[in-house]
């Protein structure tokens, strides 16, 4: 009697079927767990192009490794290629964590540029409210001393300290431009009591010139 062994023979593509499965879980499990760490720590660049492209990347990845394994398995081609087939699994988890460098990145220079600007805040802030103070100044001569107002100490004391100011916004300018303003904003603004001290000092000029003429 002619017997068949064929009914006896184990599905192997059901046996690779499992460890396959747990292969997803494992990359969607790291996947999850990164996406904590991103939503964590990277709140203010988890939706920014670069980091939702890289998500991106990773779901294509994933979706594919799925269809090939489902694929495979219809056409009872896992068992017999299986090394090939969940090859990829190494390249997910690789970009995965890349993934989260990209976010860490991401969020780290965010944040540089948020105290970047910060620092441009306060720099020109400062730069405005010197520009302020020898218009005010110069409202005060203009007033008080009206017949040595247009006097070379006058003229030449301001324009000096217009150089003055003009310098600092261009150094200002400078260190934003390069990046160094955040960690040098204090040496940057150094010369504002100088600058403010200068100002005082024309309208004391001014009002001891105007003195000296009605004497």
């Amino acid at each position: 009697v002619y017997e068949t062994h064929s009914l006896n023979l184990v599905n192997m593509d059901k046996v690779y079927l499992i460890p396959a499965q747990e292969i997803l879980d494992s990359i969607n499990t790291a996947l999850e767990e990164a996406m904590t760490t991103i939503n964590e720590e990277c709140a203010d660049v988890k939706d920014s192009v670069s980091v939702q492209e890289a998500i991106g990347n990773v779901d294509t990845m994933i979706t594919d490794l799925t269809n090939a394994i489902q694929t495979a398995y219809d056409d009872e081609t896992l068992a017999s290629d299986y090394d090939n087939i969940v090859a990829p699994q190494e390249e997910i988890m690789t970009a995965i964590a890349t993934l989260v460098e990209t976010a860490r990145k991401a969020q780290a220079d965010y944040e540089t540029e948020q105290a970047l600007n910060a620092a441009y805040a306060e720099a020109t802030e400062m730069v405005d409210s010197l520009t302020q103070m020898l218009a005010d100044s110069m409202a005060v001569i203009e007033e008080n001393c009206p017949n040595v107002k247009e006097s070379a100490v006058v003229t030449e004391g301001k324009t000096a300290i217009e150089g003055r100011i003009a310098a600092l916004s261009e150094t200002i300018e400078a260190a934003k431009a390069d990046g160094t303003l955040t960690t040098e904003l204090e040496n940057i603004l150094a010369p504002k009591d100088e600058i403010a001290a200068a100002i005082a000092a024309l309208v004391e000029t001014a009002q001891k010139a105007q003195a000296e003429y009605e004497a």
